[in-house]
């Protein structure tokens, strides 16, 4: 059998494969909760931006109480159907301006490690669009100022969610200034 157009089939390939590309990713994101990981069970989760039905199931599965959004730009459709959905459960919605870099100030960094370690809050779902920068400064505010981490090791969580270190230098300087504003941890009693 021979091929009439030999030119349309080899421009017809790397189309097919790009459809096909996308199909894959489009599944995955129907499929996958995006960047979901739990940061204390029972407690604090974190993730990037959910489908409704993830965050349906998100809800239901892991009790939440409170979804904080941490919004890199001021208002969407989709961002109050979320809050519509959340409100309508009787759950708080708690939603902030932070910059898409991660990069806030320190008072707003140690605001969001108080909302993740208040017990009236738990469980807490906190997220960004991505899960990455935002969502992972928030934990991580949470791990130096309320859980003693050090940075390092924060850090490294940070980059399993994606963070790539090195990317924002002043996001790692953020991060050390934050870790060097905590209080001395109290020196052990003895009997």
């Amino acid at each position: 059998m021979r091929i009439r157009h030999p030119k349309l089939l080899f421009g017809a390939v790397p189309l097919l494969l790009l459809g096909l590309a996308y199909g894959v990713k489009e599944a995955r994101s129907n499929l996958v909760w995006n960047n979901f990981g739990v940061v204390e069970a029972g407690r604090i989760y974190r993730s990037g931006k959910l489908r409704t039905p993830h965050l349906q199931e998100v809800l239901a599965t892991y009790g939440i109480r409170t979804v904080v959004h941490l919004a890199h730009h001021a208002d969407d459709l989709a961002d109050r159907e979320e809050e519509a959905l959340v409100t309508g459960k009787g759950l708080r919605y708690v939603k902030r301006r932070w910059a898409g870099n991660g990069v806030v100030p320190p008072e707003r960094l140690r605001w969001v490690a108080d909302i993740l370690s208040d017990p009236a809050n738990h469980p807490v779902l906190i997220h960004c669009v991505s899960g990455k920068y935002r969502s992972g400064v928030a934990v991580a505010s949470y791990r130096i100022l309320e859980a003693g981490w050090p940075v390092e090791r924060a850090r490294e969580e940070m980059e399993r969610f994606g963070y790539e270190r090195g990317e924002s230098q002043e996001l790692e300087r953020r991060i050390e200034e934050l870790a060097r504003s905590r209080p001395p941890a109290p020196e052990p009693t003895r009997p």
